[in-house]
């Protein structure tokens, strides 16, 4: 991310692409750029039944470069307005590093909570009020997180993986039969709801939106 904002922003400094962008508009977009996202090598990684160890290292680094990169995309994006100015270096810094941290234990708070909870409910005999009550749990750390202004996103990735730790265990094998196979199906619509989303996104934005130079740059 660094390498590329900083050399978006010297080529468009040096007028070489053509288009003036701010510090804050480089940084933004590596930080987009830069975010991998390794869906196909973990399909391949689970149809090839890899080693267990080498599937979630490849999603633990993932999940985190992914983290990283939506803190600072959000963090940077806020400077990119007139009312903010992005030679206050270390107030960016400071605000990248408490949201990112800020997120990181609201998500784990929240979980802590949410497995006392479950654990002392009792729902096993209820398996269809466990199965709504652990789904409303499931979205609550992004709603607690965006409420508190910090990375709901990241908040959620925290909480989802500390779950399938220490909640998912505490229900009962028919809750977790059925919550994996709605979780799993959603997942699924989601991913392909996005994809279509960006797919047509590109087709559907004016021709004025396009810069040749950006592009090939």
């Amino acid at each position: 991310a660094t390498i590329i904002s900083l050399g978006i922003y010297y080529l468009s400094k040096a007028n070489v692409i053509g288009t003036h962008f701010s510090q804050a508009e480089c940084w933004t977009f590596g930080a987009l750029i830069s975010a991998t996202d390794p869906v196909s090598t973990l399909v391949l990684f689970a149809e090839l039944r890899v080693e267990p160890n080498l599937f979630y290292l490849v999603f633990g680094e993932s999940v985190l470069n992914d983290a990283v990169g939506i803190v600072l995309f959000e963090t940077a994006s806020q400077y990119i307005s007139k009312t903010h100015d992005i030679n206050k270096l270390p107030n960016a810094a400071g605000v990248f590093f408490l949201n990112l941290f800020g997120s990181l234990v609201v998500g784990i708070v929240l979980t802590v909570i949410m497995a006392a909870i479950i654990k002392r409910s009792h729902l096993h005999a209820k398996p269809v009020t466990e199965q709504g009550l652990f789904v409303i749990f499931i979205y609550l750390p992004y709603v607690v997180g965006e409420v508190c202004q910090l990375s709901g996103i990241v908040t959620t990735l925290t909480a989802a993986m500390a779950s399938r730790k220490f909640i998912y265990p505490n229900l009962n094998e028919v809750s977790q039969d059925r919550v994996e196979g709605v979780l799993r199906v959603l997942s699924n619509l989601m991913e392909v709801a996005a994809f279509l989303n960006l797919g047509l996104s590109c087709v559907l934005h004016e021709r004025d939106a396009y810069s040749g130079n950006i592009i090939f740059w």
